[in-house]
Formats: C-alpha cells, structure tokens, sequence
C-alpha cells in the first residue's frame, strides 16, 4: 500500500545525496513568436502567500490486473521567505490537507490509506527556485507530533518509512512540475524545448518537453505542453525483490498558466507510461497512468 500511495503522489528515487542547487537547463527557443517579444522570468517577492491545491488520479495495469486508486488531494500554503541578490527565491510550502476521494472506479476505499496520508498534514519543503525557473532539491520538515520530527534533506531522515517516502513524492512533484525558462525573449506563439532527468514511479527518464506559448501578459504564462519519456533498462527493487524494467516509453500532455509572480503552475496534465517488468522468470506488460490538476 506504500508504494501505491507513494506512486499516486508522483514517487520520488530515494536518494541518499546532498542537496544541491538548481540544476542547468537546456532551453532551446524553436521559434519567438509574435511581437512585442519579452523576456520571462519567475520574480516571487518576499513575503508573498498563496495556495494551491493538487489532485492526482492514478491508474495500473499489469497484464490483464488493474488498480485504481481514489483521488488524492493535497493542498499546500506557499510562502516565499526570501530573495537573495541573484535573485533567486526561496520558497516554502506547507501541507494544509491531504486526503483521499472516492472514485466510482477504484477497488480501493479511501479509508484505506487515510493513516498515510494523515501525517503528511503539517509538514514542509523548502526549495530555491532560480528566476530562470530551475528548482534546486528540497528539503523536508515534518510535522510536531507526526512521529519523524526534524529536519531532513530531500532522501534524509525528514521521518521514516511511508512519510519519508510521501514527502520525497510531494518534493518530486514540484520539481517535476516547475518549468524552466527560456534566456531569450519571447512572445506569443513561441516555442521552446527542454530536456531534463526525473524521477518517475521510482524510474529514472528523461523527458523532452516542448512547450507553446498560447498568452502573455505582465505576470502570466498560458501554455500547453507535450512531452516525449523514455528510460534505460533498469531494476528497481519492491518488496524485497528485484524486479527488472525494460522498453520504458511514455507521454505526457498538458496546458495550464505559469504565474512569475507566484511560483506557482496551474493546469492539468497527463502521464502515460509503459515498460514491461520481468520478474520470477516471467514478463508482463506494465501501464501507469496519471492525472494531475492543480488549483
């Protein structure tokens, strides 16, 4: 049940690194678009408060087995602690509700994973977002009586067991979800693509995402996106066993608003995502779908 509330929630690889700072990009403008041509950077100023709310439907198949999940919905308070002189805005958001919503086609009732979505209530990350919008790894703090107490990087003792690996989901989400800007200017109807390494269900891919420029103003960003996911044979470990995942291919679809001033993406997007695992000596074809809206 862990890891299925943990892959619902977008599962970040356990990771014992240090944080690091943000990471380069490699934005690549295909076309400006229309004039006036601007340049585009995040600018969240201090103090700033805002909140958000995400809701992720997940669905499996493994063979001929399905699984669906009951929507998850967590809402986060985001405030922005400070801006150093390069700009760059540390942010931090922290987990009003997280609960669990009845689906007419999920075999799982919602109570059923309640008490792992309870501790997440109260808990924090921190992250640094770059004006060009790249995101450096959070770090964690869990919530006073949760049980884990402290302060943890992201892969570290921010807890133990299923809410380490929730918040790793929850950071993983953000991260995936930020997106890097281009350097430079541009207007209505451009386009740009970038490619970047994440961490998908616990896989490791790369996803090549162009994104279209649908409106512009002082401080938002329409968009829509489409994104191309692939990832090298590798062997994850589930249970205790060793499980081999082969020809991982995927796509992922979306629009939504980039708000400069905020930090902060709203929309919806669509993850498809297939392999074949190998396991006992047997084969079978995987598909993991994912939606997510963010208010």
């Amino acid at each position: 049940m862990k890891y299925l509330v943990a892959t619902a929630l977008l599962v970040a690889c356990k990771s014992n690194e240090k944080p690091a700072g943000p990471q380069p990009t490699d934005v690549v403008v295909v076309k400006p678009g229309a004039q006036p041509l601007r340049a585009i950077r995040y600018a969240v100023p201090k103090g700033m408060h805002t909140t958000v709310e995400l809701a992720t439907d997940w669905k499996v198949t493994a063979g001929e087995i399905g699984n669906v999940m009951p929507t998850i919905v967590t809402s986060f308070a985001i405030e922005c602690d400070d801006v150093a002189k390069d700009g760059s805005m540390k942010l931090r958001a922290r987990v009003i509700d997280a609960t669990a919503h009845e689906r007419a086609d999920s075999g799982v009732a919602p109570a059923a994973i309640a008490t792992v979505l309870e501790p997440l209530k109260g808990s924090t990350m921190s992250l640094t977002l770059a004006p060009d919008g790249r995101v450096s790894p959070p770090t964690f703090e869990a919530a006073t009586g949760s049980g884990s107490g402290g302060n943890g990087s992201s892969g570290s003792a921010a807890g133990s067991g299923a809410l380490t690996e929730q918040l790793q989901a929850l950071g993983a989400s953000f991260q995936q979800l930020a997106m890097p800007l281009p350097t430079a200017p541009i207007g209505v109807g451009a386009e740009w693509r970038t490619s970047r390494k994440i961490q998908q269900n616990g896989l490791e891919l790369t996803s090549v995402t162009t994104l279209d420029v649908t409106s512009l103003d002082a401080t938002t960003v329409g968009f829509t996106l489409a994104s191309e996911l692939h990832g090298a044979d590798q062997t994850l470990t589930q249970a205790g066993m060793e499980v081999e995942i082969k020809d991982v291919v995927g796509t992922a679809t979306g629009k939504g608003t980039i708000d400069l001033a905020k930090g902060v993406t709203t929309g919806e997007i669509h993850l498809d995502l297939k392999s074949n695992m190998n396991a006992a000596g047997s084969s079978t074809p995987m598909r993991a779908q994912t939606d997510i809206v963010i208010h």
